[in-house]
């Protein structure tokens, strides 16, 4: 089987959430939820692109989603936890600077789960 676009989405959005596994480590507060759920959107990720042309595409086609939903629910877990400083950088307490690592954590985890979204409505593999 060939790969499609699809299959190229999901890997470059499994590439995005690895490195903001190591992004949120700059994060000021952290929580091991994120890393676990992101951890385990690459894992399903690299499983899908390995069994891309043994598994069925009906099978393989889900990757997309399912890392959304792993991105998503770490990206829940992460804000959580930093409600309260970005709150306190609003009002002035704390300077920007304080949560300048989250906020590229975020940009990056995002952009990585847009792409699983658009993933999903994309072919992953098609038949030769």
């Amino acid at each position: 089987m060939k790969k499609a676009a699809g299959f190229y989405v999901v890997l470059v959005s499994a590439v995005l959430a690895l490195v903001s596994v190591f992004l949120y480590s700059g994060a000021m507060i952290t929580v091991s939820n994120t890393r676990i759920m992101l951890i385990i959107s690459v894992i399903v990720a690299a499983l899908a692109l390995v069994l891309a042309g043994k598994l069925s595409p009906a099978i393989t086609g889900w990757a997309g989603p399912i890392c959304a939903v792993l991105t998503g629910l770490g990206i829940f877990f992460s804000v959580n936890v930093m409600a309260d400083p970005i709150g306190y950088v609003i009002s002035g307490l704390y300077v920007f600077s304080d949560i300048q690592g989250y906020i590229i954590f975020m940009v990056v985890a995002i952009i990585a789960m847009i792409l699983d979204i658009v993933a999903g409505f994309m072919t992953f593999t098609k038949a030769e």
